[in-house]
């Protein structure tokens, strides 16, 4: 789990982000982003419930997510709220690697981007 300060908390703080509808999206995974005026970014993680009706798969995205997202915290620009959506299910069991690697790219391409 992230700790407290990283974490996007509450029902408003998503819907700001969602609202602003900045994004960048790889096959399974989104990434909603926006400016957010402090001095340290905050992630959330946000699922389609079509997609994943079970909650134990929910559970393990967000467990690998956050363990992930742990190590490239440095990676992330400074003073931004990112909300990552899962909104496709997996063809085949998803590997730690994998997932990672996607969340990398994502995370390269959001610098990039104009925030």
């Amino acid at each position: 789990m992230l700790s407290r300060n990283l974490r996007l908390q509450g029902r408003g703080a998503f819907e700001a982000v969602f609202r602003k509808k900045k994004s960048i999206f790889a096959n399974e995974i989104g990434l909603f982003f926006h400016s957010n005026g402090l001095p340290g970014s905050r992630i959330g993680f946000a699922f389609k419930q079509k997609a994943f009706p079970r909650a134990a798969t929910r559970h393990f995205l967000k467990r690998k997510g956050s363990a992930i997202m742990r190590e490239l915290i440095s990676e992330l620009p400074k003073g931004v709220d990112v909300v990552i959506l899962f909104h496709k299910p997996f063809l085949r069991p998803v590997e730690y690697k994998e997932l990672k690697a996607s969340l990398r790219d994502l995370i390269k391409r959001l610098n990039k981007a104009k925030i």
